[in-house]
């Protein structure tokens, strides 16, 4: 599998939006970063299920399988932004520290979803007999 530049590109303008959402932002801020970059996350998996081949299709079907996890995580952190949208700046500490761990466990359990998709392909293509 070869790369080319503009996905490198791409891989770190993500990587760095989600170090700064998850690091440096303010709360408000990087919880709404947070949400978006997940929800582009899975819009662009459903668009590698579509339009994707081989491996990368596999891939994206492994976390889409996520999805579920995902969206309740988005359902809660929006309930937490309209809840509290006059003190949005005084997120305590453990609510934003909570939120931060629960996009870092979702993006984890989406990567090794997706991983795990990839190798149950080369485990069936490597098993077929012709």
């Amino acid at each position: 599998m070869r790369f080319g530049l503009k996905l490198i590109f791409v891989v770190t303008f993500v990587v760095a939006l989600s170090c700064g959402a998850m690091f440096s932002f303010p709360p408000h801020f990087g919880l709404l970063t947070l949400m978006a970059i997940t929800a582009a996350m899975h819009a662009g998996c459903l668009a590698c299920i579509v339009y994707g081949r081989g491996y990368l299709r596999a891939f994206a079907i492994g976390v889409s399988v996520s999805l579920v996890a995902a969206i309740i995580l988005e359902v809660y952190s929006a309930y937490l932004i309209c809840e509290r949208w006059e003190s949005l700046l005084l997120f305590d500490d453990s609510t934003n520290a909570e939120l931060r761990i629960y996009y870092a466990e979702e993006w984890g359990i989406s990567l090794v979803a997706g991983v795990a998709a990839m190798v149950g392909r080369w485990v069936a293509l490597s098993n077929r007999t012709e």
